[in-house]
């Protein structure tokens, strides 16, 4: 099975946002949460033409902020 291009990138994006509040934060959970904002921002961008919309895409912003602030927790 191969992950396409595009949910590569919303996983890598999701997972600099994430780390990125984490680091400013030190909470998991804001890290966590600012991924899941920016993909259902991004999508709802892209539901005004700005995109194609895809809920997958969003899903992929949010695993990519999970796995960085899961980590980062885990580094302490």
């Amino acid at each position: 099975m191969t992950i396409p291009r595009d949910k590569i990138y919303h996983a890598i994006a999701g997972a600099v946002i994430g780390s990125g509040v984490f680091y400013a934060t030190r909470s998991a959970a804001w890290g966590i949460g600012a991924a899941a904002l920016a993909g259902i921002v991004k999508e709802v961008l892209d539901s005004f033409g700005h995109g194609d919309t895809d809920a997958f895409d969003a899903l992929a912003t949010l695993a990519g902020g999970m796995v960085a602030c899961g980590v980062l927790s885990l580094l302490g």
